[in-house]
């Protein structure tokens, strides 16, 4: 009885030693295994290159700053002024932009000429006769700046050319001021909108210096 009882120690001893070296050799398997899966988690932190700081990495480059322009200041036009003798020796002045007239005083008057059209000559009480068979003429008032002048304007009948285009003051005609040109030329739309321009300028001085 005391034989079967000591087998059966050693029989229980020897399982125990056998189930614990099983156990033994799994866990590394576990183990191994559990390591595997934790190795492949992502890393949830920044990467960041050799030789770079994380400062480095978030700062975004510098934008250029674009100049903004300056608005340039436009020169004012420097006038000068004609001196014109009327009759009785009355003295009348015009007004004008010397980069666009030039004074033709080589007749003994006073005569302004648009720079680079010969056609386009102010002459101050120049008259002279028409040929109604040639010519007409149409008249309107018209007020620059404080002045009512009439606006004679005599055309050629063939081709409704302007060939003569008047400035009367109309209160006592002493200011009678005429474009046009000794051979009786066509005027251009340009002549008679610089012409008027002079008018203008010379008015707002009341025609004094």
């Amino acid at each position: 009885m005391k034989i079967k009882i000591r087998d059966s120690m050693i029989f229980i001893l020897i399982l125990m030693v056998f189930l614990s070296g099983c156990g033994a050799i799994i866990d590394p398997q576990k183990n191994s295994h559990t390591n595997e899966i934790t190795s492949t988690k992502p890393n949830s932190g920044i990467q960041i290159q050799d030789g770079l700081s994380s400062t480095q990495m978030a700062t975004s480059p510098k934008l250029e700053e674009t100049p903004i322009p300056t608005a340039t200041e436009t020169p004012e036009p420097r006038y000068e002024l004609m001196v014109l003798r009327g009759y009785g020796g009355r003295e009348f002045f015009l007004t004008y932009d010397p980069d666009l007239w030039y004074v033709d005083d080589s007749s003994g008057r006073n005569i302004l000429e648009l720079i680079g059209d010969t056609n386009c000559r102010i002459y101050f009480q120049w008259g002279h006769g028409m040929d109604p068979a040639r010519h007409d003429l149409e008249t309107w008032h018209e007020t620059i700046g404080q002045t009512d002048f009439e606006i004679v304007r005599w055309f050629d009948i063939a081709t409704r050319k302007t060939i003569v285009y008047k400035f009367i003051s109309a209160d006592d005609n002493s200011i009678d001021l005429s474009v046009e040109n000794p051979r009786a030329n066509p005027l251009s739309d340009y002549c008679i909108e610089q012409a008027r321009e002079v008018i203008s300028l010379s008015e707002m001085r009341g025609f004094e210096p």
